[in-house]
């Protein structure tokens, strides 16, 4: 949720923490892990 809102929605870290109701570290650790598992998909789906 918070890569999409942060992508697609524009949303800053602190609104995606505010509509997440979470905190700003919560939502960079969110953001850091759906980067890594967008790589690992890629990076399976190009072989």
């Amino acid at each position: 949720a918070a890569f999409v809102l942060q992508k697609l929605e524009g949303l800053r870290q602190d609104e995606i923490a505010a509509v997440l109701d979470t905190t700003v570290s919560s939502v960079e650790s969110l953001l850091h892990r759906a980067k890594q598992n967008l790589r690992k998909e890629l990076a399976g789906m190009m072989g």
